[in-house]
């Protein structure tokens, strides 16, 4: 099997772990925090940083605008 037959075969799972682990990779080989609680972030600024968020004309440019708790679930997502 070829390369790209074996890449077009690879789970949705499997390419997220290979993902991720390339993301930390990189993080770590350039010196990043990863996490918001890594950066200072506490769990009590969150709902500041969600209307923040909201609140800023930039938000607009998304293709679909998510509304607070979504927002709120990407900045839990990247808590620890």
């Amino acid at each position: 099997m070829t390369e790209r037959a074996r890449s077009a075969t690879r789970t949705q799972p499997d390419s997220l772990a290979s993902s991720t682990v390339a993301v930390d990779a990189l993080l770590r080989a350039v010196s990043q925090r990863r996490t918001l609680a890594q950066l200072g972030i506490t769990p009590d600024l969150e709902a500041r940083i969600v209307q923040d968020a909201l609140d800023d004309p930039a938000i607009n440019n998304s293709p679909r605008l998510p509304d607070r708790d979504e927002a709120a679930a990407i900045l839990a997502a990247v808590r620890a």
